[in-house]
C-alpha cells in the first residue's frame, strides 16, 4: 500500500536536520557534498563492534569512546560507515579523542561522506529528541498528504473530478507545476504554481507557449492502462527532482487518470457520434424541413443563422517524427492549441473526423466581413503555433464566410475544392483559402460542371437572371465591351445606344456584380464567366 510503504520509508536531508536549533554551534569539517543524504534516524552505538548495530540511512552520533585507543580503527571509522550505508555521523571530541583526526576529515572528503562536529556542550538526547520530532513532524505531514491522495483517488473513481480538478490537486501535493496530456479526447490542463506563474510571467512566455515548454522540460509519467496509452503527467520543476513518495504517488494516481479520460470519452463519443451524423446529414442529403433542421443544429449549439467557415485539414508526420505516441502527443497538442487560439480571438470551433481529414466547423456573431478578419488574425497566429510543430505538415483548405444551413453546404464544398488545390500545390503542407483560388477553383472542383454553374452565378447571376429587369441588356453590353477592348465609343455603336447610356449600363454592371471592369483580373473574371455562359447556353 502506498501508505506503508511511504511511512516505513521517511527520510530527512541532512542539511535540512542541521537547520535545527539543537545542532547550533555545529561544524561541517568534511564531506559536506553528501549534506543532501537523507537519514531514517540516529544511532547512539558506541561499542568497538558498532558496525555490527548500524542500518544503513542512519546518521550516526558518537564521541569514539570505544575506539579512541586503537588508531586502526580511528582510522577505519568513515569508510566502515560509508560502507555500511550509512548517511553521515556526527562527532563530539575532546572528551575521548582532542580532535577529530585528519585522516577522517580526508576520508569523508574523498567519500562525500558528511562529518559533522558537535559543540562540547551538546547533549545526545536533545539530540535524539529534536530529530525524532522532526521525524514525527515529517510523517505527520505525509499522512496528510497521503489523505489528501486518497481523497483525490475517491474524487476521481466515485465523484468524477475534471481534469483541471486533478491537475490542481497533483500540483498542490507535489509542489510543482502539472500538466496532464489527455491524448485521447485532445485536452490538456495545467496548473502553474505561484513560482512559475512569475516566471513565466517574468520571461513574457505567450500563454500558447506554456504548455510547450513544460513538456520540453518535465519528468514524463505516462498514463498507460493495459498497454493502452491515455495521456502524459509532466511535472515541471528545475529546481529540485521528484522525491521517492511523489514519484509512488503519482504512479498511483496514474492508473486512475484515465478513468476521468474514459469517462469523457464516452461523453464525447456520444455527442460527437451524434453530431457527426447530424451534420454528415446537412452536407449529403436534401433537406426538407429547413426549421426542423435549424432547431436541431441548435440542440447541438450550432446557430444556423450565426456566420460559419469550414476547414478541411489533413495532418501527417515528416520523416524526422520520432516515435507513433509522439505524434499522437503532437498532434493532441497541436488541435488543442488551434481551437484555444479561435476561442480566444472570439471564433468558437467543432471538430469532425471524416475519414482521412478533419473538418473544423467555425460559427461567430460577427457580420462576414469581420469574420474574416478574425480569421486573417487566426492565421498570423497559426504560422507562429506550427513552428513550435516541426515533425507535423498541415494542409488546410477554408470557405468563405457563409450564413445558414444551405451555406454550410457551400462552406463544405469550398473547403473541400481548397484542401484539394492545396494538397497538389502545396506538398510539405500549406494553407488555401477558397477566396483566393478565382479560376483554379474550376481545375481543382471534384464536380467541375456544378463548380462553373456555381462561378457563372456567383459572377453575373444578376445579370442572366429572367427576373432583372435590364438584365439582357446589361449583358449584351458587357459582352460588346470585352469584345471590343473596353472601348466605350464602339460599343456605342455597336449597340445603336447613346454613349451616356453604355457609361451608365457599364455602373449598373459594377453595381449588379461587385466588379470593376476597369481592373483586369475583375475583368478577366466577368470575361471568362461571360464565355462559359455562353458555351454552356
Amino acid at each position: 500500500m502506498l501508505e506503508d510503504n511511504a511511512l516505513n520509508t521517511i527520510r530527512i536531508p541532512l542539511y535540512e536536520l542541521l537547520e535545527l536549533p539543537v545542532f547550533e554551534g555545529s561544524r561541517v569539517l568534511g564531506g559536506a557534498e553528501g549534506l543532501s543524504l537523507t537519514i531514517t534516524g540516529i544511532n547512539l552505538t558506541d561499542t568497538p563492534d558498532y558496525y555490527n548495530w548500524i542500518n544503513e540511512g542512519e546518521l550516526m552520533v558518537t564521541t569514539c569512546y570505544a575506539i579512541s585507543g586503537d588508531a586502526g580503527a580511528l582510522s577505519r571509522f568513515i569508510p566502515t560507515l560509508y560502507e555500511k550505508g550509512l548517511s553521515g555521523v556526527c562527532i563530539k571530541p575532546r572528551r575521548f579523542i582532542e580532535a577529530i583526526p585528519r585522516g577522517m576529515i580526508a576520508d569523508a572528503n574523498k567519500l562525500c561522506f558528511p562529518l559533522i562536529e558537535l559543540p562540547e556542550d551538546i547533549h545526545f538526547s536533545r539530540i535524539t529528541k529534536a530529530v525524532s520530532d522532526m521525524m514525527l513532524h515529517h510523517q505527520t505531514d505525509l499522512l496528510m498528504r497521503i489523505s489528501r491522495v486518497n481523497d483525490l483517488l475517491v474524487k476521481t473513481i466515485v465523484e468524477g473530478a475534471s481534469l483541471n480538478e486533478i491537475a490542481q490537486m497533483i500540483s498542490s501535493l507535489v509542489e510543482s507545476t502539472v500538466l496532464i496530456m489527455d491524448s485521447i479526447n485532445g485536452r490538456k490542463a495545467i496548473a502553474l504554481t505561484p513560482a512559475a506563474k512569475l516566471a513565466f510571467s517574468g520571461m513574457n512566455v505567450k500563454e500558447q507557449d506554456i504548455g510547450r515548454i513544460i513538456t520540453e522540460n518535465s519528468h514524463v509519467h505516462p498514463l498507460h492502462v493495459e498497454n493502452r496509452p491515455f495521456g502524459y503527467i509532466y511535472i515541471y520543476d528545475q529546481q529540485k527532482p521528484l522525491s521517492k513518495f511523489n514519484e509512488s504517488m503519482i504512479d498511483k494516481l496514474s492508473q486512475t487518470i484515465p478513468l476521468e479520460i474514459s469517462r469523457v470519452r464516452s461523453l464525447r463519443e456520444n455527442e460527437d457520434v451524434h453530431f457527426k451524423d447530424f451534420f454528415m446529414h446537412i452536407l449529403n442529403d436534401k433537406i426538407t424541413d429547413e426549421a426542423r433542421e435549424k432547431e436541431r443544429a441548435q440542440s447541438f449549439g450550432l446557430d444556423a443563422e450565426s456566420s460559419h467557415m469550414i476547414l478541411r485539414l489533413t495532418v501527417s508526420e515528416t520523416k524526422d517524427a520520432s516515435t507513433q505516441y509522439s505524434s499522437m502527443l503532437q498532434r493532441t497538442l497541436l488541435f488543442c492549441e488551434i481551437r484555444t487560439t479561435l476561442q480566444n480571438i472570439g471564433i468558437s470551433s467543432r471538430l469532425v473526423h471524416d475519414e482521412d481529414q478533419f473538418l473544423l466547423i467555425l460559427s461567430s456573431s460577427e457580420d462576414g466581413r469581420r469574420f474574416t478578419h478574425m480569421m486573417d488574425r487566426f492565421f498570423c497566429l497559426l504560422e507562429n503555433i506550427m513552428s513550435q510543430y516541426p515533425t507535423l505538415k498541415l494542409t488546410m483548405g477554408y470557405s468563405r464566410s457563409r450564413i445558414g444551413l444551405s451555406g454550410l453546404i457551400e462552406s463544405d464544398r469550398e473547403a473541400r475544392i481548397a484542401l484539394r488545390a492545396a494538397s497538389s500545390v502545396h506538398k510539405a503542407g500549406g494553407i488555401v483559402s477558397f477566396g483566393d483560388m478565382d479560376l483554379f477553383r474550376l481545375i481543382y472542383a471534384d464536380d467541375p460542371n456544378s463548380e462553373i454553374s456555381a462561378f457563372i452565378d456567383e459572377t453575373i447571376g444578376k445579370l442572366i437572371d429572367p427576373s432583372h429587369p435590364k438584365g439582357k441588356e446589361l449583358l449584351n453590353t458587357l459582352e460588346s465591351y470585352i469584345k471590343n477592348y473596353g472601348n466605350v465609343k464602339r460599343v456605342s455603336e455597336e449597340t445603336f445606344t447613346h454613349y451616356n447610356t453604355v457609361v451608365y449600363r457599364l455602373n449598373s454592371i459594377k453595381e449588379a456584380t461587385g466588379l470593376d471592369l476597369r481592373v483586369p483580373e475583375q475583368r478577366f473574371r466577368l470575361e471568362t464567366a461571360l464565355n462559359l455562359y455562353r458555351l454552356l447556353s
